[in-house]
């Protein structure tokens, strides 16, 4: 998942950073290109379009994601979930629920909140 999200930030941002740093530093007159501006705008386009599509990557390839959003999203009636099975503390001791950032635990059984470092890697 790193390498597909890590190739998707290269490929959205690279005209972006292409025509901003390199080509308009080495020859400035492109500025008055007629087309500069749809260039532009194309390229900024694709460099923003990273960011929409950076989501349905984390969802689709991490399970833990997809079971946290499938829970929030339970009662839509296009939405199938089926229970909390990945973010359940399964250690001894109290019973938690990892919130959907997999930082902060919501008690079960009625104790205090419990914070952890957890690592993010899925």
């Amino acid at each position: 998942m790193v390498l597909l999200v890590s190739a998707l930030y290269a490929g959205c941002w690279a005209p972006q950073n292409l025509l901003m740093n390199i080509w308009i530093t080495y020859d400035p007159s492109i500025t008055s290109h007629p087309y500069i501006l749809y260039i532009w705008w194309t390229s900024h386009t694709l460099a923003m379009f990273h960011s929409i599509v950076n989501p349905f990557i984390y969802y689709s390839q991490n399970r833990r994601i997809h079971e946290g959003v499938n829970y929030i999203l339970r009662f839509l009636p296009c939405v199938k979930f089926t229970g909390l099975h990945l973010l359940e503390d399964k250690k001894g001791g109290t019973r938690a629920v990892r919130i959907v950032n997999m930082v902060a635990y919501l008690p079960i059984a009625g104790k205090e909140t419990v914070h952890s470092t957890v690592s993010l890697s899925g």
